[in-house]
């Protein structure tokens, strides 16, 4: 067995070397083509494309051994929506390993951008009928990961130089404030496992993406390196109130069975417009090296939009569908746990 998946292990390996090969072979001093040491980040980009480009072109002169277990998985477990499912959770993954690499900028920008494979994956069952109990299940599981973990470790590399204290007290304290959004969530995720709940139009209790969105944008906007003394324990405030919110039973409006009224409709689009060209201009432009507007204007936006929905969402349905998710919460809440 380990002879017919030799091939495959070294592909593994590989993906594993991908950031010491980078480093060795797309910098500077290795790549003639980089000019100058301001063009070693986007050498490193253009050599790992390279290496996927790669990898794919020769993919069809391996052995067909090697690739029975994707095939495999393939085949039993994944359709086309949950290949879209996994691009959430390979956003989460990158965003933690940009934090290690310092690179919070990217890490803040991935938890964001996974939002697109979150709601494509439901288009996608959609288009397919593919809709499945394992689908729900590794979604839940991607969201905890993107939304819960990622911005944990974003937090305490945020924090960890601004905490008071010597040695490891500013660690330690940096950590104590990171873990309180994954624990809710995790408590979240098994509450709503062993006592579920399904109201049309709504969520119970705020949705880990949009907690991560409030927190992510908030430590990424124009106004929070400004003024320190006060954004800095204003997003504690803030991280502390979104944990709570995720285990709470106050409805949200949700976009599945929709309520609300056209109005709304119209008012979100209009809100939602200038993301996309916000997106591009901003984080896709940086990444290609072309810096055509400032950078925080994408969160800026991005955390104007999620706030506003969580303060002004209470305007949008009517009420008796209101009464109707307070009604269903309260039984809810009544039943004992399993």
């Amino acid at each position: 067995m380990r002879g017919q998946f030799r091939t495959f292990s070294e592909w593994i390996f590989a993906v594993a070397c991908v950031v010491p090969v980078v480093d060795r072979r797309a910098g500077t001093s290795h790549n003639p083509k980089c000019k100058n040491e301001g063009d070693d980040k986007s050498c490193k980009v253009r050599f790992c494309i390279h290496l996927v480009f790669r990898v794919l072109k020769n993919a069809r002169s391996y052995r067909p051994q090697t690739l029975t277990l994707v095939i495999y998985i393939r085949s039993v477990f994944f359709k086309a929506k949950d290949y879209v499912t996994a691009g959430n959770a390979i956003c989460g993954l990158t965003s933690v390993v940009c934090v290690i690499e310092d690179q919070l900028y990217w890490a803040s920008f991935l938890i964001c951008f996974a939002w697109i494979f979150d709601l494509a994956d439901g288009l996608v069952a959609r288009a397919t009928n593919t809709f499945n109990e394992f689908g729900g299940e590794f979604d839940s599981l991607c969201d905890h990961l993107t939304y819960g973990i990622a911005p944990a470790a974003l937090i305490y590399a945020v924090y960890s130089p601004w905490m008071p204290g010597e040695g490891v007290t500013p660690k330690v304290l940096a950590a104590a404030i990171a873990f309180v959004l994954p624990v809710m969530a995790t408590i979240r995720g098994a509450l709503f496992t062993v006592k579920p709940i399904k109201l049309d139009g709504f969520w119970v209790g705020l949705p880990r993406p949009a907690s991560a969105f409030v927190i992510v944008c908030f430590m990424n906007s124009s106004l929070f390196h400004v003024y320190p003394e006060w954004t800095f324990p204003a997003a504690i405030a803030l991280i502390l109130g979104m944990a709570a919110a995720n285990l709470g039973s106050i409805p949200f409006m949700s976009h599945h069975g929709r309520v609300w009224p056209r109005w709304v409709s119209f008012v979100i689009g209009i809100t939602i417009l200038p993301l996309p060209v916000l997106l591009i201009m901003g984080p896709i432009s940086l990444f290609f090296g072309v810096d055509l507007i400032p950078h925080e204007l994408f969160f800026d936006w991005m955390f104007f939009l999620v706030f506003g929905y969580m303060v002004l969402q209470w305007h949008g349905a009517p009420a008796k569908d209101w009464q109707r998710a307070k009604d269903a919460i309260a039984e809810w809440r009544a039943r004992e746990l399993p």
